[in-house]
């Protein structure tokens, strides 16, 4: 609830920049096509983590390239988590626990273990830093020549978001009123409430 209260909160700052202007049909199919994306690799998801084959070889190389481009990607668009891309690709946690392992050999000096970690790091971080210099360019291109509709397109995955992260959750199960649900409560107006500060700056 924290996270979807993060995403949520970050709404209003895209908001503000269609404020006034009029809507067009070509608006509203960009916004529902990138919301059905985002919420269709959701329903047809394996459960987040499940479905990432960090086995070394070469479809799985570049899966991880593509990782990477991806991930950047949606890190340097406004109000879009990077995050919640890589946890719609199942990749987050694979790839979180690869850094942390990654890490705990790089200090104990545990070379075989290095090496397994950049098996998957080095394809990873190569996709990341091409889709930071080149997405990230085409991304400059398109809000240049079509703000709008890049705006719009923003709306819907970030309006998405928090329905893909309670899909592939299983939805909510926490009794009303329940002990669960007041923190579940407080932890997303806690997120909320970060987000917009931080969009403010």
């Amino acid at each position: 609830m924290l996270f979807v209260g993060l995403i949520v909160g970050g709404l209003p700052a895209i908001t503000k920049k269609v404020k006034g202007k009029t809507i067009r049909l070509g608006h509203i199919l960009v916004c529902v096509l990138f919301f059905a994306v985002v919420a269709g690799l959701a329903m047809l998801g394996e459960q987040e983590g499940s479905a990432a084959d960090l086995s070394f070889n070469l479809v799985n190389i570049v899966k991880l390239f593509g990782v990477g481009v991806v991930a950047s990607a949606t890190m340097v668009i406004p109000g879009v988590s990077g995050s919640m891309m890589l946890m719609l690709m199942g990749y987050y946690n694979p790839v979180l626990n690869t850094i942390n392992d990654f890490i705990d050999n790089l200090v104990q000096f545990n070379v075989p273990g290095i090496l397994e970690g950049c098996k998957v790091l080095v394809p990873f971080g190569i996709g990341v830093v091409v889709g930071i210099i080149a997405i990230a360019k085409l991304i400059e291109i398109i809000f240049r020549k079509f703000p709008e509709h890049a705006y719009w397109a923003i709306i819907g995955l970030i309006a998405a978001s928090p329905v893909a992260i309670f899909l592939m959750n299983g939805g909510i199960s926490v009794a009303i009123l329940s002990v669960g649900f007041l923190l579940g409560l407080a932890a997303l107006a806690v997120g909320i409430f970060i987000s917009l500060k931080l969009g403010e700056e």
